[in-house]
């Protein structure tokens, strides 16, 4: 059987938005001071991502892998939610790709004009086989 192997990048897929507190109008596209983050950086991502993500038994067996690109936001509190993949590969790596997202502990929060704002974030979750020697 082939080892398998899942990976997950995250820096470039920020999608920003910020809603006025006291307003149904939204602005968009504001570029935020602080970037939401996951608690402790890239490398705290990783080691999450190696304890966590699952590749799933199914997916391995057809042969499935690829990039699965999930949609969410962090809210101002950190949450996340609206979690939703926007381009997947399989139903069997979507919905770990779902999962693998929805069970991240609460981010940092993205920063606009010295307030916490939400953040509609867009990360690749890639399922690899990795190469036997």
């Amino acid at each position: 059987m082939k080892t398998s192997l899942a990976i997950i990048f995250i820096l470039p897929f920020f999608i920003f938005s910020q809603e006025k507190a006291n307003s149904s109008e939204k602005k968009t596209n504001n570029i935020p001071e602080i970037n939401a983050m996951f608690p402790g950086g890239n490398d705290e991502m990783r080691k999450f991502t190696k304890e966590n993500l699952i590749y799933p038994e199914l997916a391995e067996l057809l042969g499935n892998q690829g990039k699965v690109y999930v949609d969410f936001i962090v809210t101002k509190e950190g949450e996340i939610k609206d979690v939703e993949v926007v381009r997947g590969v399989s139903a069997e790596l979507d919905e770990e790709a779902v999962r693998f997202v929805k069970s991240m502990p609460n981010w940092t929060p993205a920063v606009l004009n010295g307030e916490k704002i939400d953040v509609k974030c867009r990360i690749p979750v890639v399922f690899e086989f990795s190469k036997e020697k």
